[in-house]
């Protein structure tokens, strides 16, 4: 009953807020990086799922992706509005008075929404299909649980190249602008390949970071998914890789060297250990008691799953 009353109030809200719009009566255009790439999924690994890529709202409101549009490899799809009682209604009037829910597709703040493909359905690990509620419709677009921040239509892309290809994502203003868009090819990092087969390509930077729509431009801050979608990528016999409508992660192995034999001062008591950068630096003498000191010097590095260094931001000893 709580679900069913929170996808009511999420339907209110969009509702509300094309409302806002119509009555204003013109759009203002986003800002470039308002909008993230954050996944993409393109090589599964057996049975009928979809391909997919993957979309943050960096901002601080819900945006109305209503007359956005996907550009995969220069064929662009429209974001459009739906009715919940199928393909057959294609206005709101129309909708409503047939007692339906007229569907704006919109992405909160700080969430996620995922673009699928033509074909193919998600499916769980105990077999049950998921699928768009926008333009919900036989034959492609039918499963067992629909959800508000997957979009589907007619006409959407097929499918996304195994080795290079270009993402990106217009906004509806009167002058269509870029938001954001990512170029990936193997040849320059990019996770991808026709060997790489149901791991999704994630992009490991926070999309909350400041310039995100500039560094997932980066092959090296993309990964192979590590981990198994149970949720949404089961195959059949296994799950592949990914993390849709949800954040990415990678788990890094983190190595700490400390030196064991660090240089004692006898005379003062005192335990020292030298430094590359800052010099030699001596702690106060122990009393040889427990909460005494010791010189530890500690380093990190991380390396990921494929055995590849990761840069560490910060590390607090």
């Amino acid at each position: 009953m709580q679900v069913v009353k929170n996808r009511i109030i999420s339907r209110i809200r969009k509702i509300f807020s094309v409302w806002i719009f119509v009555q204003i009566g013109f759009v203002f255009s986003a800002n470039a990086g308002d909008i993230v790439i954050t996944e993409f999924f393109y090589n599964k690994s057996a049975g009928n799922l979809p391909e997919y890529v993957e979309l943050f709202n960096s901002t601080d409101s819900d945006i109305d992706l209503n007359g956005w549009k996907v550009d995969i490899d220069g064929i662009q799809v429209e974001i459009d509005d739906s009715c919940n009682l199928g393909l057959s209604y294609t206005d709101e009037t129309a909708c409503t008075n047939a007692g339906g829910v007229w569907d704006p597709f919109s992405i909160n703040s700080n969430d996620y929404v995922v673009i699928l493909s033509s074909s193919g359905l998600l499916r769980s690990e105990d077999g049950t299909t998921i699928c768009s509620s926008s333009n919900y419709g036989f034959p492609f677009n039918v499963c067992e649980t629909d959800m508000d921040n997957l979009f589907w239509r007619i006409g959407i892309f097929s499918g996304l190249s195994n080795t290079f290809g270009t993402i990106k994502i217009w906004d509806n203003a009167n002058t269509s602008n870029v938001i954001d868009s990512v170029a990936y090819d193997m040849a320059v990092d990019f996770p991808v390949g026709d060997d790489v087969l149901g791991r999704a390509a994630v992009f490991i930077i926070d999309p909350i970071f400041e310039y995100a729509d500039s560094l997932n431009d980066d092959g090296l801050n993309w990964r192979s998914s590590e981990h198994p979608s149970e949720k949404y990528l089961s195959n059949g016999s296994s799950s592949d890789f990914g993390s849709p409508l949800s954040s990415n992660f990678i788990t890094p192995t983190i190595y700490i060297l400390a030196a064991d034999t660090p240089d004692v001062d006898s005379t003062k008591n005192t335990i020292c250990t030298t430094q590359e950068i800052s010099g030699t630096i001596c702690t106060p003498h122990s009393d040889g008691y427990p909460g005494g000191y010791i010189a530890v010097n500690l380093a990190g590095s991380g390396v990921s799953a494929d055995s590849l260094n990761v840069s560490l931001d910060l590390l607090d000893w």
